[in-house]
Formats: structure tokens, sequence, C-alpha cells
């Protein structure tokens, strides 16, 4: 991925934090004549030694998971807000342009075999979502066996070890002050969910806060 310079994020709790804001990811596989993708949500996990891995699973019918070899790096691509920026609100001739955050993440892929650990993968993942919930949870310990070892069988996890992070931040960092007030306002007018995510940001990066 290109990265201008004064839109690239190094920080790794930054990075950390997008991705679990942002779980919902492109898995980007190439075959030999092919590239394939799928959409799944997928989730970052930090070693004691501080190595990262993404964890998730695809459908067993779905063929993107043969294309996984451990010499072939995959790309995981997960993205946050963006919003289109006006030229009209820039204090000199401008031209349209696109403000987005977007983390891509190369490694390469494990196939998950011991049952007991995609087991545990899932179980913190459901834990994780069904953690939002305002009334009782749903808990995958709570279903019968049968349905359990059938669910599971129709899946295939996999872990991925992060070997490479390009992150890009583009919030106009290299516009003036004066311009990146002005963003903020009219993104905030505008007031749609990606457009106030960006107005957000813009805001936090003004006051040196982390994203």
């Amino acid at each position: 991925m290109y990265v201008p310079r004064y839109y690239r994020e190094n920080d790794p709790e930054t990075i950390d934090n997008f991705i679990h804001q942002n779980s919902f990811a492109t898995l980007v596989s190439g075959t030999e004549s092919d590239l394939v993708a799928v959409h799944i949500p997928i989730e970052l996990s930090i070693d004691r030694d501080g190595s990262r891995w993404l964890q998730g699973h695809v459908a067993r019918a779905n063929k993107i998971w043969q294309s996984f070899h451990r010499d072939r790096d995959l790309l995981v691509i997960f993205n946050g807000a963006h919003a289109y920026i006006s030229p009209r609100w820039y204090t000199s001739i401008n031209v349209p342009t696109w403000s987005y955050m977007t983390v891509h993440i190369y490694g390469k892929p494990y196939i998950v075999e011991d049952s007991q650990q995609l087991y545990g993968m899932l179980k913190r993942m459901v834990e994780r979502f069904e953690g939002e919930s305002r009334v009782a949870a749903y808990r995958i310990e709570d279903l019968p066996d049968t349905v359990l070892n059938s669910q599971m069988a129709r899946i295939v996890g996999f872990q991925i070890k992060v070997e490479r992070i390009e992150a890009s931040f583009k919030l106009n960092q290299n516009d003036d002050g004066q311009d990146q007030n002005t963003m903020i306002e009219e993104l905030l007018k505008r007031g749609d969910d990606n457009s106030v995510a960006i107005a957000k940001a813009m805001a936090r990066l003004q006051k040196g806060v982390k994203n």
C-alpha cells in the first residue's frame, strides 16, 4: 500500500485499537491463477512475547482456505471510517479528496487443526461480541454437543502470524490548521457516521491524542 509519510501510523497501540474497533475485515489470498477474498470478523491476539496473531475462521465450503500456504503471505485489510473532502472547505484553490483510515497486515497462515484450540477461538469471539448485549448473553458452552460438533465441522479455523503492518490514517495532516478546522466543522454538519468519525479523528490528531 502506498502511504505518504505524513499519513503513516506507526504506533502499535493505536494500530491494535484500530483493529479491535474495525474487526470485520477483508482477507485476500492468491492462487496460482487468481486472487480470492472473503469478508469475515478477524481478531487480534498478542502473545506474552509481543508476537501478534490474527485469528478467524471461514466456512469449510468456502474454498479460499485451500489456497493458504505457509510460504505465501495473506493480506488482511481493516477499514475504518472514510469521508469525501470538498475543495470548498479550503482557503486556497484545491481539488476534491477523500480522508480515510485503513490498516493492511501481511503474514503467513496456519490452519487450526486442534478442535480445542478452535473452540477457544470461537468462545473468545462470542464472548467479546455478546459482551455488548444488554440482555442475558448467548454462551457457546450452552450448545448441545451434537450441535456444537456439527457446526465446528463446517468451518476451518486459521491463524496468521503478523509479519508486516502498513497503516494509513489520511486525516489531512498536511493541510493548513484553518482548513482542518473548517473540514471538521463541515464533516460534523454533514452528520453521517463516517463523516463524524473522521471529524473526531482529525480533532483528536490536532490535540495530539492517539486515535
